[in-house]
């Protein structure tokens, strides 16, 4: 419960944009990552819409907001299921190795597990993968090799 009062306060308190009609939001803002990061997630978001149009009206319905904050001891991206947020690691995003394409798969990554959870599936990742992770995978790898060649 403590973890949802910490992620809800982030996002009250973080410097939002809306332009992609999925808020993004960064805590902790320097003026350089207000500069990069925000607008490299916004760009993911258009590179969505731009390649699979269906998939993106879906994050839009499931994906309540995206959060840049943290680093990535963990993972890139954490969907977190009370806020209907993901969450990003802010150092990640921030690299300038992270292509918006990254970025873009990762949302995708996220948001499936979103979808997923709304037909009551969810699986722990012990040992290997699940089959939710597998079908994952299988689509994210999709997304990413249509974003590739439209960006070529």
């Amino acid at each position: 419960m403590l973890f949802f009062w910490i992620n809800r306060l982030a996002w009250a308190l973080s410097r939002k944009d809306t332009t992609a009609q999925v808020p993004v939001g960064a805590l902790f803002v320097s003026s350089d990552t207000q500069k990069q990061a925000i607008p490299k997630v916004v760009a993911a978001l258009r590179c969505i819409q731009e390649v699979d149009a269906v998939r993106y009206q879906r994050i839009k319905r499931q994906v309540k907001r995206i959060l840049v904050l943290g680093s990535r001891l963990v993972a890139h991206g954490i969907w977190y299921p009370p806020l209907h947020m993901i969450a990003l690691a802010n150092d990640w995003v921030e690299d300038n190795a992270t292509s918006c394409e990254r970025i873009a798969l990762t949302i995708v990554h996220e948001a499936t597990h979103a979808r997923l959870s709304c037909f009551g599936y969810d699986e722990p990742l012990e040992g290997g993968l699940s089959g939710s992770a597998t079908i994952k995978l299988s689509y994210s790898h999709r997304v990413y090799r249509k974003v590739t060649r439209s960006w070529r």
